[in-house]
C-alpha cells in the first residue's frame, strides 16, 4: 500500500545518506559549508538522494567532475590495509554486526567498526601468525588461534585477555565457541581436536581420529554436531558424549584440503575445497552424513573455494574464489553477485548475521566490506559456473585442475578420471576430444608461452610427459618412466623440475605458479 511505498523510499533514501556520509566523512567534516556546492554532483546519478537533489547543482557556482559520475553506488563499502600489509588470515562480524574483527601475519588482532572501518584495538598477545579469530554469540568474547599452538579467550569490549588455552603440541589453525558459550573446540597441526571448558580453561576431551592436519572446524548453530577439514578426511562429530565420528570424505590419491559450515537450520554440512585438485563443493545431510548433492564446475571451475559463510536466512553462502567474493545460491549453485577488488589471493570471508554485508580478507594485506544487498555484476564466465549436479560417474569426474592460456581464450581441466578436456572460454564448448594419460597419480598441465603447446605430466612410478598439439589435440610426444614435480612456494625464488625422465640436467623456473611450464621460447 501507498504507506510501504513510503517507507521503502524512506529506507533507500536514509541508505544513500548514510553512503554519501560515511564515504565523504572526512571532507564533509572539513568544509561543511562547502556540502551543497560540491557533494550533489558526486551523489551516484541513479540513486534517490541525487534525484531529489539534482536541482541544486548549478553550473556556476559547482565544482567540476572529470571522468563522469557512476549510476549506483561502488559494492565496496571500505578497504583497510589491516595487519602492516601482511595476509589478513580470518574475518568475523559481531552477532549485532557493528563491529569486525580480523587477524593476520602480523601476529595481531584488530577490531574494526564495521560502518566507518575505523580501527576499534589492538590486541596483542600471540607470538606468531594469528591463524583464526571468531566471536561468541553473545558477542562478549573473541577466541583466537596461533601458530605458538595456543588458543586465547578476549574480552570483546574493552581488550582484555582473560584466558590462554595451552595444550596442543604443535600450530593451532582454528578455534571456535560452541553457541552456548560455555566450550571452545580448537584444531591442530598436531593432527588433534581439542574440547576446552570456555570458563576454567580445562581441557575437556582431545580427539584423535585425524592421521593429518586439521584445518577447519565447524559446530553446528543448534549445538549438537561438529564438522571438521583435515588433508586426510572431512569428518561429522556429534557434540555429545562420546563424540562419535561419522567420515564424510577420505584422502584417495590427493590430500582434501576442504573447509568445513552448516547451514543456518544444522540440517546440512557444506565442505569446499581450498586449492585445485582436491575436491568440489559438497552438500551433506547432518543427521545421517549422507552425501545430498555437489555443486559442480562443468563450465568454469574455480581454482580454490575458502572460508565459505552464510547469513541466517541461509539459502546462499559466500566464499572466496582467487581475488574475488563470490555469493552461490545453495539451492541451484549458480552465481548470485561477484565483487572485485583484492589484488590477491581472497583468504577469508564472513557474513553479517542480517545478511546486508561481508567482509573479506586477502594475501593483498586489505580487509574490504562489501554492500551484499547490491547486484554486483557477473563476469559472463561466471553467471553459470557453478551447476548443481548429482555425484559424478566413471563419465563425469569432478574436476581437480584448471589451466587457463596465456590469452585467456582455452582453458585445460584435469578430471578424476584422468582425462584431460580442452575448452574455448568464449562458450565453454570442449575444443575437441579429451587428452589422457594412463595413470592413477597426480597430474600437472601447462601451456607453451606462445598458447600452441600443451605439456601434461603425471607423478609416480609409473608417470609419464606428454606433449599436445594446443590446437587440434594431436599427440606430438609421449615419454614414460618414474617423475617427480617440484611444488612451487611463494617464499622460494624458484622451483625446479625433474631429470629423471628426460635425461635433462636438473632445469630451474623462475617464480611462476604453474607446477610445469615450459622455458620461455617455448622450445
Amino acid at each position: 500500500d501507498l504507506d510501504d511505498d513510503r517507507a521503502r523510499n524512506i529506507a533507500v533514501l536514509l541508505s544513500d545518506c548514510e553512503r554519501l556520509i560515511v564515504g565523504y566523512f572526512p571532507a564533509i567534516s572539513g568544509s561543511a559549508l562547502h556540502l551543497y556546492h560540491s557533494i550533489p554532483l558526486l551523489i551516484p546519478r541513479k540513486t534517490a538522494l541525487a534525484q531529489i537533489y539534482a536541482g541544486e547543482c548549478r553550473a556556476e557556482n559547482s565544482v567540476k567532475v572529470f571522468g563522469g559520475v557512476t549510476d549506483s553506488w561502488n559494492a565496496c563499502l571500505g578497504t583497510v590495509t589491516a595487519h602492516e600489509g601482511r595476509e589478513v588470515c580470518a574475518v568475523d562480524f559481531s552477532p549485532d554486526g557493528r563491529a569486525i574483527v580480523s587477524s593476520g601475519y602480523d601476529k595481531k588482532i584488530r577490531l574494526w567498526d564495521a560502518l566507518t572501518c575505523t580501527l576499534l584495538l589492538v590486541l596483542s598477545g600471540h607470538s606468531d601468525w594469528v591463524r583464526s579469530v571468531k566471536y561468541s554469540l553473545d558477542g562478549a568474547r573473541v577466541v583466537s588461534a596461533a601458530h605458538d599452538r595456543t588458543v586465547k579467550i578476549w574480552d570483546a569490549i574493552s581488550g582484555v585477555l582473560l584466558c590462554t588455552l595451552e595444550g596442543h603440541t604443535n600450530l593451532v589453525f582454528c578455534a571456535v565457541f560452541t553457541p552456548d558459550g560455555r566450550r571452545i573446540v580448537s584444531s591442530s597441526w598436531d593432527h588433534s581436536i581439542k574440547i576446552w571448558d570456555a570458563d576454567t580453561g580445562a581441557c575437556l576431551m582431545t580427539l584423535t581420529e585425524h592421521q593429518a592436519w586439521v584445518r577447519s572446524i565447524a559446530v553446528s548453530p543448534n549445538g549438537m554436531w561438529m564438522a571438521s577439514g583435515s588433508d586426510d578426511m572431512v569428518c561429522l562429530w556429534s557434540l555429545e558424549a562420546p563424540y562419535t565420528c561419522r567420515i564424510l570424505l577420505e584422502r584417495e590419491h590427493e590430500d582434501l584440503i576442504h573447509s568445513v559450515t552448516f547451514t543456518p537450520d544444522s540440517s546440512t554440512v557444506l565442505t569446499a575445497p581450498w586449492v585445485a585438485g582436491s575436491g568440489q563443493l559438497s552438500i551433506w545431510d547432518a543427521k545421517t552424513a549422507e552425501h545430498l548433492r555437489n555443486l559442480q564446475l562443468p563450465g568454469q571451475p574455480f581454482l580454490s573455494t575458502c572460508s565459505p559463510n552464510f547469513p541466517s536466512a541461509g539459502d546462499k553462502f559466500a566464499c572466496g574464489s582467487g581475488n574475488s567474493v563470490l555469493v552461490l545460491d545453495l539451492a541451484s549453485g549458480e552465481v548470485r553477485q561477484a565483487f572485485s577488488g583484492h589484488t590477491k589471493d581472497v583468504t577469508c570471508v564472513a557474513y553479517s548475521q542480517d545478511g546486508t554485508r561481508i567482509a573479506s580478507g586477502s594475501k593483498d594485506g586489505a580487509v574490504r566490506l562489501w554492500d551484499a544487498t547490491q547486484n554486483a555484476v557477473n563476469t559472463p564466465q561466471l553467471e553459470n559456473a557453478i551447476k548443481s549436479s548429482d555425484p559424478p560417474s566413471e563419465e563425469s569426474a569432478d574436476c581437480r585442475l584448471t589451466v587457463f592460456s596465456h590469452d585467456r581464450s582455452r582453458a585445460l581441466l584435469v578430471r578424476g578420471n584422468d582425462s584431460i578436456e580442452m575448452y574455448k572460454t568464449d562458450t565453454w564448448e570442449c575444443a575437441y576430444k579429451p587428452l589422457s594419460i594412463p595413470s592413477k597419480h597426480r597430474h600437472h598441465v601447462a601451456f607453451s608461452p606462445d598458447d600452441a603447446t600443451i605439456l601434461a605430466a603425471s607423478e609416480g612410478d609409473r608417470g609419464g610427459v606428454a606433449l599436445w598439439d594446443a590446437a587440434s589435440g594431436a599427440l606430438r610426444a609421449q615419454w614414460e618412466g618414474e617423475l617427480d614435480v617440484a611444488l612451487w612456494s611463494p617464499s622460494f625464488q624458484f622451483a625446479s623440475m625433474w631429470s629423471g625422465v628426460l635425461g635433462y640436467m636438473p632445469h630451474c623456473f623462475g617464480g611462476q605458479s604453474s607446477r610445469i611450464m615450459f622455458s620461455p621460447d617455448s622450445r
